[in-house]
């Protein structure tokens, strides 16, 4: 019997009913180049900003605008979401027999209609990446607003699994122990 212990550290729906952030056209729409992004603890934004501009391709002029937890896009799904990505992990063992633990932080980068264009998995498991990967481009956020339009963001989503074999006997199969997902300082 494989035992999954998962906790995710950044909210996984709206905390406050917000508006309804379709009706804000995208930013693209109103040629202004702006980007949201989610930078590592303690990182320097004003070197990171330089980084960014200058090694990641983006046209000259963007306005990058750093976000923190609190003010990121959430996802669209709550425990739903939740009990999915334990299904996902769930089957690593089951199917490819991986048992792994640890904790993962994905970079998703969130379009401005709130799909999920690309994920950098980071588990450096192999197993664990692609099923992260899989994951997330399915899941759907609610577009971040920023300055009065829809922008697109890049996201630190960390991920605290353990996916393991448990020699005991019970009758249910699976164990997913839940717990709400929290701001900390990990973000």
């Amino acid at each position: 019997m494989a035992t999954l212990t998962l906790g995710l550290a950044t909210p996984l729906h709206a905390q406050q009913p917000l508006p309804a952030s379709t009706e804000y056209p995208t930013c693209a729409s109103l040629h202004q180049l702006r980007l949201a992004v989610m930078p590592p603890p303690g990182a320097n934004t004003g070197k990171l900003k330089k980084q960014l501009l200058e090694g990641r391709g983006l046209p000259a002029g963007t306005d990058i605008r750093f976000i923190d937890a609190s003010t990121a896009p959430p996802l669209i799904g709550g425990e739903q979401t939740t009990r999915e990505l334990s299904r996902i992990l769930q089957e690593l063992y089951t199917f490819d027999h991986v048992a792994a633990s640890g904790e993962a932080v994905s970079i998703v980068v969130v379009k401005e209609d709130g799909s999920v264009a690309q994920v950098v998995p980071g588990a450096k498991q192999p197993a664990v990446d692609r099923a992260l990967t899989r994951f997330w481009k399915e899941q759907h956020f609610r577009p971040l607003v920023l300055g009065g339009c829809r922008a697109p963001a890049w996201v630190r989503v960390p991920v605290t699994f353990d996916v393991k074999w448990d020699a005991s006997f019970h009758t249910d199969s699976t164990y997913v122990h839940y717990q709400y997902p929290t701001v900390s300082g990990r973000q």
